[in-house]
């Protein structure tokens, strides 16, 4: 018996673990090392949430702000250089167009500017430039300026309506100047003609009379010329004012005003000094158009008045541009100057997140260090020194056993620890093992024995050989079998191509004596990858099935068993069922010979089909036609029983249909029917009591008299299906049977007239159709499948009909066994 062991189980152990066991130092190893975790995290953190805010600073103020500032500058150049446009303008439309355009950059330029403005008042105190320029300073600067330059915005706006109004009011004047110019030179006209007309006319008599003295029309003329010379004068001097008027009207500046203004005063005083002169009916015109010219060049509502106050309109208002320019400078300065401001600003706040990150960087560094350092001395103290070289030791113990070496050193038991549980287990566990090896050991040997014994019992040869097809454990029956008595040694360790190799020297095996080595491949193939059993014929005319299969691990059984015996019954019975299958193919010629020929068929009914498959050899069914002076008698059987035993009831029926119809050929289907009943129960001695045999068969018969044009049908337990243009009809015959012991001797069979039409097919088919299982369901193939197939092939020939019907019924056996013979005839009447 094994002895006695310790239990080592640690609930039961007297002396408690110490709380700074393994698990107790391990965390707080763990704690320490997650402390310097936390506190690296922590520093990571606060790291990462300082430079967030001062780049939240920087992306959230300083840098919109100087985005701002910039363009503030943009929006004031774009006004400054869209205002000279205002002045511009000629007309009221297009002052309001370019003054709304002026105004409206101006709010925006204001938007712009309290948008600048609030990210300084933010600020919790003022930030100076270069550690002198006030930020807010300049920022209220700022908007003092953009007040100024819309204060003079509308002041240029004012100037520039007063001076339309003033283009106005000169274009009206010019117009009444230019009137009154126009009506005097009208008035002046006919003079100025009259007098070119003297003056060619004088020219002409001076040419021709130069060395004569003036001639009395001359001296009119020359009176009519002089009188007429003043009014020429008058027409030049107003031609010359009118000059001279739109002169002021384009001047410049103020003092040319003044300047243009003196020979106006000149040119009428000269045309009042030729008044005089000028005659009566044309001076008084004169007179008049004179004063109104006269009223429209003085005084604060003529020309040179209204031009001087267009000009001083248009001074003021350039005067006010210039300052604005000026002004748009100063507040482009100051917008560079927050600009600049804002920009240092980002670098100071991007200089502050650096050194933070540096700083905190570092503090990271010196965490993350001293956290390594301190895991590498609790690695190295305790991990290492302690629980490794502890558990190593174990390991080892632990790797030598499983390996099976039971008496390897075992680590000594110190502490009062898990590892000291684990120690003091593996030394009960290692004396438990070596009890059980032992007491293993012990029973494999007596297993051995015992499976010896077992395989040497048993009649087949028995080996086993392992992965690399050595020999491990065989019988002596393997060797006999094998061998035949020879004295060849099968040892275990032997190759099994060694052993097969000296069974093929020993000439033992038949098959290998043609090419020894090209047997000796394919079997040891055969052996490495086994199927099915092998049969081998050995050279004294013995039989060997050799079995074999593969086992786990890779090795291999084989079972060799000994079937000479087996194998000459075996050609007994194949030698009986030959002479059986003989007799049983020549009792097949007999019964077609016993049946009509296909020809005498063909000749009663020309239009027709066939199908007779007994589903042995021979068969039950059968089929018969006889042909009278009276007509043809077509009959279909179905006897009782398969192969021989059915064949000899289609016989006996043959023989008494003929006896019957050769006697009396005008004997209806019911009567022959009857009487067929009446001498089968006879002949079987059905008739008799304590009888038996209960044996019969089933039939349709049809008597076809085609000088009427009507068939007559009889059936026992038999149909005819009728396929015309009206449908499918089934005919049932009686119920009875012909012969069995339980129907009557007098049993009467009912005859059944049929008209015969053109294009009527007439079917007659026996059980086997019906009965056979097949298709998906596994259901017979019945009459409802017949009628179907009836329906959709009645069109077709009935030769090419049976045809159809022959591959459908294949079709739908498919695997199926078939249940019973099949015969179905099928014919037209013409």
């Amino acid at each position: 018996m094994p002895k006695e062991t310790p239990d080592f189980d640690a609930d039961q152990r007297t002396e408690p673990i110490a709380f700074w066991g393994v698990r107790g130092k391990l965390l707080l190893a763990f704690l320490a090392v997650a402390m310097f975790s936390v506190l690296a995290a922590a520093t990571g953190i606060y790291s990462i949430t300082q430079v967030g805010k001062s780049f939240d600073q920087i992306t959230e103020r300083r840098v919109p702000e100087a985005l701002a500032w910039q363009e503030l500058s943009r929006s004031i150049e774009r006004v400054v250089r869209g205002a000279p446009a205002l002045l511009a303008v000629d007309n009221e439309t297009d002052r309001k167009i370019v003054s709304d355009e002026v105004f409206s950059q101006m709010e925006t330029l204001k938007i712009l500017l309290a948008d600048a403005r609030q990210y300084g008042e933010l600020d919790d105190e003022p930030y100076l430039l270069d550690g002198a320029i006030n930020t807010s300073d300049a920022a209220d600067r700022a908007v003092e300026l953009v007040a100024r330059i819309d204060d003079n915005f509308l002041s240029i706006n004012q100037f520039v309506v007063d001076r339309l109004q003033l283009i106005q009011s000169k274009k009206k004047v010019q117009t009444r100047l230019g009137r009154g110019n126009a009506n005097a030179q009208r008035t002046l006209l006919p003079s100025s003609r009259v007098l070119g007309s003297q003056l060619s006319e004088w020219r002409n008599d001076a040419s021709e009379n130069a060395d004569t003295d003036l001639t009395p029309e001359q001296q009119e003329l020359a009176r009519s010329i002089i009188a007429f010379y003043p009014e020429q004068q008058a027409a030049v001097l107003f031609d010359a004012f009118n000059r001279q008027i739109f002169l002021i009207s384009e001047a410049s500046t103020i003092e040319q005003v003044d300047l243009l203004s003196f020979p106006l005063e000149r040119i009428h005083t000269d045309i009042r000094q030729l008044l005089p002169d000028i005659r009566t009916r044309v001076r008084g015109r004169l007179e008049k158009q004179l004063d109104v010219l006269l009223r429209l060049t003085q005084g604060p509502e003529g020309l040179p008045e209204i031009r001087k106050a267009e000009l001083m309109a248009i001074t003021q208002a350039e005067e006010l541009l210039g300052l604005n320019t000026r002004l748009s400078t100063f507040l482009t300065n100051r917008s560079a100057t927050l600009v600049d401001a804002a920009n240092q600003r980002i670098s100071v706040a991007n200089l502050e997140a650096v050194e933070t990150r540096l700083q905190n960087r570092n503090i990271l560094i010196a965490v993350v260090l001293l956290s390594i350092v301190s895991s590498l001395l609790i690695v190295w103290l305790y991990v290492s020194r302690n629980l490794t070289a502890r558990l190593s030791a174990l390991s080892n113990s632990m790797l030598a056993i499983a390996d099976g070496n039971l008496k390897t050193p075992l680590p000594p038991v110190m502490g009062h620890d898990e590892i000291t549980l684990m120690a003091e287990a593996l030394v009960g566990f290692r004396d438990t093992a070596v009890e059980v090896e032992e007491s293993n050991l012990r029973e494999i040997a007596t297993a051995r024995q015992r499976l010896v014994d077992a395989i040497e019992s048993i009649n087949e040869g028995f080996a086993f050989y392992d992965a690399d097809d050595r020999l491990v454990l065989s019988n002596q029956r393997y060797k006999d079998l094998l061998y035949d008595g020879i004295g060849v040694d099968l040892t275990p360790g032997i190759t099994f191509e060694t052993i097969l190799r000296n069974a093929v020297k020993t000439g033992m095996i038949e098959e290998a004596r043609l090419d020894p080595e090209e047997w000796l491949e394919r079997r040891l193939e055969r052996h490495r990858e086994p199927g099915q059993p092998l049969l081998q014929k050995r050279k004294d005319n013995r039989w060997i099935m050799v079995s074999e299969r593969k086992v786990a691990g890779g090795g291999s059984v084989a079972i060799y068993s000994d079937l000479t015996e087996l194998k000459q019954r075996e050609d007994q019975l194949s030698h009986a069922n030959t002479q059986i299958l003989s007799s049983v193919h020549y009792a097949s010629r007999i019964q077609e010979a016993m049946l009509p020929s296909r020809k005498a068929l063909s000749n009663m009914l020309p239009d027709h089909f066939l199908i007779w498959e007994p589903r042995d050899i021979v068969g039950g069914d059968f089929f018969w036609c006889h042909e009278t002076d009276h007509g043809a008698y077509v009959i279909v059987g179905d006897c009782t029983g398969h192969g021989v035993p059915g064949a000899f009831m289609t016989l006996i029926a043959c023989g008494l249909i003929d006896r019957h119809l050769r006697t009396n050929d005008e004997m209806s289907p019911g009567a022959l029917l009857s009487a067929l009943h009446a001498d089968l129960q006879q002949l079987l001695g059905q008739n008799e009591d304590n009888t038996e045999t209960d044996d019969g068969l089933e039939a349709g018969v049809c008597f076809i008299d085609k000088a009427n044009q009507r068939m007559t049908f009889a059936g026992s337990r038999f149909s005819l299906f009728i396929s015309n243009s009206t449908g499918i009809n089934e005919v049932k015959g009686d119920k009875a049977g012909i012969g069995y012991n339980r129907y009557s001797p007098d049993t009467q069979f009912t005859n059944i007239d049929v008209k015969l039409e053109p294009a009527c097919r007439y079917i007659l088919a026996t059980d086997g159709l019906f009965d056979q299982i097949g298709g998906a369901k596994r259901r017979g193939f019945g009459k409802v499948r017949l009628r179907d197939f009836i329906a959709e092939s009645g069109t077709t020939r009935t030769a090419e009909q049976g045809d159809r019907l022959r591959e459908a019924f294949a079709a739908f056996q498919g695997d199926e066994y078939r249940r019973d013979d099949l015969t179905v005839l099928g014919f037209e009447i013409s």
